[in-house]
């Protein structure tokens, strides 16, 4: 009997999205059986296919793409004596960067998350308040994030803002959706019309809730990232014309209210 243990997986979660669960989900055909760690919490992307789930603590903050700053050996190897496994997936080792190869996608597997519901709104934010690796420069200003919700508060809009709240604001007049497990959240972004901010983790989770997303990068590999490489069921995007200059200076392209708008009005048109 083949059995297989996968994970865990240790860097940021858009990365987790679009280079890993997929992969997992391609491959468990392979095997009679896959046991997979995971961050907790994160079950929801495995449990539609995995045979065992065992979620783990895995530090979330100080992670750069797929890499983390824990050493996972020690888990992998407690429950490796667990189980009579014959094969182990590892993100890293397995195969050295597979990830940026042009038909990555094609070695994936995606399912779409999240149930229509009775809750849900207008515009979902994503206002960006994190500082690790260096990435401060990307955050969304928090006086802009207030002069965009006191406009769509004013055409009558439902707003909600969603994340961490160790790594996300609330801004006044919206409600506070922050730190919902992520079986509530997948449900909340079905049932949503859009989500804005600067592109992080929840606006890739969005394409695979087929929730239109507003989201400004810095590089213009970010935005392609977003609207075609990690856009597996073409969902309708809006995103600006990135420089790489602006990357090496540590700037990041910040909109205006008016770009907001109008991406907002078409967005919302759209769905």
């Amino acid at each position: 009997m083949h059995k297989c243990l996968a994970g865990p997986f240790i860097g940021e979660f858009g990365w987790e999205l679009f280079c890993w669960q997929g992969f997992l989900r391609k491959r468990r055909p392979d095997y009679d059986a896959m046991t997979v760690i995971c961050r907790r919490g994160h079950q929801i992307l495995y449990q539609d296919f995995a045979d065992e789930i065992i979620e783990v603590d895995i530090p979330g903050d100080n992670v750069n793409m797929w890499k983390g700053s824990i050493n996972v050996e020690p888990i992998i190897s407690y429950y490796k004596q667990l189980g009579n496994f014959t094969n182990f997936i590892s993100f890293d080792t397995y195969q050295t960067r597979w990830w940026i190869e042009p038909n990555h996608i094609a070695l994936q597997k995606f399912i779409s998350y999240g149930h229509r519901s009775t809750v849900g709104f207008d515009i979902l934010m994503h206002v960006r308040s994190a500082f690790h690796c260096r990435t401060a420069f990307r955050n969304w200003k928090q006086e802009s994030a207030k002069a965009y919700v006191d406009w769509a508060i004013a055409q009558g809009m439902s707003v909600a803002c969603v994340g961490r709240s160790q790594t996300s604001l609330h801004i006044v007049g919206t409600t506070d959706m922050r730190d919902l497990p992520l079986d509530h959240l997948v449900d909340i972004m079905a049932s949503s019309r859009v989500i804005i901010g600067s592109q992080s983790g929840p606006h890739h989770l969005a394409c695979l809730c087929r929730l239109p997303v507003i989201a400004w990068q810095t590089k213009s590999e970010h935005v392609e990232r977003l609207s075609i490489y990690w856009n597996p069921f073409k969902i309708r995007t809006c995103t600006n014309s990135a420089d790489i200059s602006y990357w090496k200076e540590r700037k990041h392209w910040q909109p205006s209210l008016e770009w907001m708008q109008e991406a907002t009005v078409e967005s919302l048109g759209y769905r």
